[in-house]
């Protein structure tokens, strides 16, 4: 086997290693290969016609969704003032038969009070007072914006009402029929020369005028009267 000579290897691994180092200079110095540049000028229209545009089919109608219906907001009632409370009615009256009495629904009187009594009625109802042998009062209504109500009643006697009415148009009657007779008769005498007697007829126009004042003064002061009155208000007086 031949020897090669060391030199003979050296010169050879220069030579390959030279050219090595050219060929990699001549890849990374190498200009970029760029696009033809575009031309100046655009090409000048051509004669063909256009082609037509192709118009798009319009868009269906949406369907109209439906909006849901919120519930009305409730009305805010303003606040209503507190309640006022029945007042406490106190019956004062001079007869112990005296009773306070309510119209009812049905148009019947109820008692609801007897003598001497405090306790708490509507002030929307309607009262009197009467009571069993009294002439009952005419009706009345107690005051809304009462704490405290106070009835007084003076009673007057249903007996004693009806009684004065008889006697007083008794003694009206009476004087009127007196005074007639009176009037007619005059002075004149009759037959027997003898002149008619009057003294009974102005008896009789006394009693009947007598009569009719006492029966007047009876039925007037036998009526029921009432005060109903608060502790803010002056009475108001019921006949």
């Amino acid at each position: 086997m031949r020897k090669i000579p060391l030199g003979f290897l050296l010169s050879t691994a220069a030579i390959v290693q030279l050219s090595l180092a050219t060929a990699y200079a001549q890849t990374t110095t190498a200009p970029p290969a760029t696009a033809p540049a575009a031309p100046s000028n655009p090409p000048p229209p051509s004669d063909a016609p256009a082609a037509p545009l192709i118009e798009s089919p319009p868009a269906p109608p949406s369907a109209a969704v439906p909006t849901p219906e919120l519930p009305a907001p409730a009305a805010v009632s303003a606040p209503q003032p507190p309640a006022r409370r029945s007042p406490v009615v106190t019956l004062l009256a001079t007869s112990q038969e005296t009773v306070l009495q309510e119209k009812d629904e049905g148009r019947d009187w109820l008692t609801v009070c007897r003598g001497r009594c405090e306790r708490r009625q509507d002030p929307a109802g309607v009262y009197r007072v009467g009571g069993r042998g009294l002439y009952p009062s005419q009706t009345f209504m107690l005051p809304r914006d009462a704490e405290q109500v106070e009835i007084k009643a003076r009673m007057g006697s249903k007996v004693s009402r009806v009684a004065g009415t008889i006697i007083g148009i008794g003694g009206l009657a009476s004087l009127a029929l007196n005074g007639f007779v009176y009037a007619v008769v005059g002075d004149d005498a009759d037959s027997s020369g003898k002149k008619f007697d009057k003294g009974p007829l102005v008896v009789g126009m006394i009693i009947g005028g007598l009569g009719a004042v006492i029966g007047l003064l009876m039925a007037t002061t036998s009526s029921t009267s009432v005060e109903v009155r608060d502790h803010l208000s002056p009475p108001a007086p019921v006949e």
